[in-house]
């Protein structure tokens, strides 16, 4: 009997050890596949289409999509719309080497082949080794204009993450506050057109979070974000785009994630 006893119960305790082994085996072969990154020599950059009004476009009531050059090399292959982030609106930004880069927003066309005065702007990046950036295709009342910052996120608490807000809605003469609302916390006040607040922690609920957009120092809201599930020591940032009276692009809240 106690010889069965043995052997019955060594068996998942081998299954168990060969798993652990293939999973190991797994991901050092994942980490051995990861490209080494030089902080010392490289920055890192997100890019967000926020930019409200229909034209300048190829299409009709499109609005620009846009392709994203930087130094004369193609950083967006494919079209950046409206609402959209480069390289996604996960914690993933483009790795960009140190110094000053020029980046050019071009029309989009179905040919790839741009012609005389579709560079809708240009901006310049000063990029500091191991820095983390977000550029801002956003509205302004002569032409479309890219507001950069510096995201100085840090790692938040166990049960907190980190939160900031980006008004892009171009009316310059509102200002806005935000709200947690399941919290119950103010996360940023005063916030005017094509400014940014600075990260701060917040805890994470115990449901989902909302946040509203409320005109400065009134309840009147003007956007809203439901359903938001934060997740603990990640950091993120609200922003507040699109233009009243222009169709499909309504002033609504949404978010990204920076870590």
């Amino acid at each position: 009997m106690t010889i069965k006893k043995i052997i019955l119960f060594s068996i998942p305790a081998i299954a168990l050890i060969f798993t652990a082994c293939e999973k190991t085996t797994k991901l050092l072969d994942e980490n051995n596949k990861a490209p080494y990154v030089d902080t010392t020599k490289n920055g890192w950059v997100k890019l967000v289409h926020a930019y409200a009004p229909l034209t300048p476009a190829v299409g009709i009531n499109t609005g620009p999509k846009v392709r994203i050059f930087m130094d004369g090399t193609s950083l967006v292959r494919d079209s950046l719309a409206y609402n959209a982030t480069f390289p996604n609106p996960s914690g993933a930004y483009a790795i960009i080497p140190t110094g000053s880069h020029t980046f050019y927003y071009v029309l989009s066309r179905a040919t790839n082949t741009q012609l005389a005065g579709d560079t809708v702007f240009k901006t310049t990046i000063n990029v500091a080794a191991n820095k983390y950036y977000s550029a801002f295709l956003a509205d302004s009342v002569q032409s479309p204009g890219v507001l950069v910052t510096q995201d100085n996120f840090t790692v938040a608490n166990p049960g907190f993450y980190q939160v900031r807000f980006a008004n892009l809605v171009a009316n310059p003469n509102e200002r806005y506050d935000v709200y947690a609302d399941s919290v119950q916390k103010m996360i940023a006040t005063n916030i005017g057109y094509r400014e940014v607040s600075n990260f701060i922690s917040v805890p994470v609920s115990i449901s989902t979070e909302s946040f509203s957009v409320r005109k400065t120092g009134t309840t009147t809201v003007v956007s809203a974000l439901t359903g938001f599930t934060p997740t603990t020591q990640r950091a993120y940032t609200l922003y507040h785009r699109g233009r009243n009276g222009v169709t499909g692009r309504a002033p609504a809240l949404t978010f990204y994630t920076n870590r």
